[in-house]
């Protein structure tokens, strides 16, 4: 049996950057936020109404521990959701990045003059 290969600096860094490039990751990233926001919608936010919290937690020992352990109490000012929401953020201008210098290019392409759309074959 042969033993994982190990990746240099530069090849981890190749890997993190084309996988923040992913489209897929984008919207895995947005999935997520979405899931915290519909739990910081439902669950009662400290910030907001600490009494509330309380009240949950004595109402629902079990889950009220869980919830505050994962910080679904806190929801939008949590360790968690900053770092998925900087993810977001950073994964968003990685897929700008390369797509700007094309975008940039045709911007400055003159636009097509209406002689030249004429000369397309025509189908009904």
């Amino acid at each position: 049996m042969s033993s994982p290969q190990r990746l240099s600096l530069s090849q981890s860094v190749a890997l993190v950057w084309r996988t923040l490039r992913s489209m897929r990751t984008a919207l895995i990233l947005l999935l997520l936020i979405a899931l915290a926001s519909i739990a910081g919608s439902l669950l009662p936010q400290r910030p907001n109404s600490p009494e509330r919290v309380l009240q949950y937690r004595a109402e629902h020992r079990f889950w009220g521990t869980f919830f505050e352990r994962a910080g679904l109490f806190d929801v939008f000012g949590s360790w968690w959701f900053v770092l998925i929401t900087t993810l977001l953020f950073v994964s968003l201008i990685a897929c700008l990045v390369p797509r700007t210098r094309a975008l940039w290019r045709a911007l400055r392409t003159p636009p097509m003059q209406a002689r030249e759309i004429d000369s397309f074959p025509q189908y009904a």
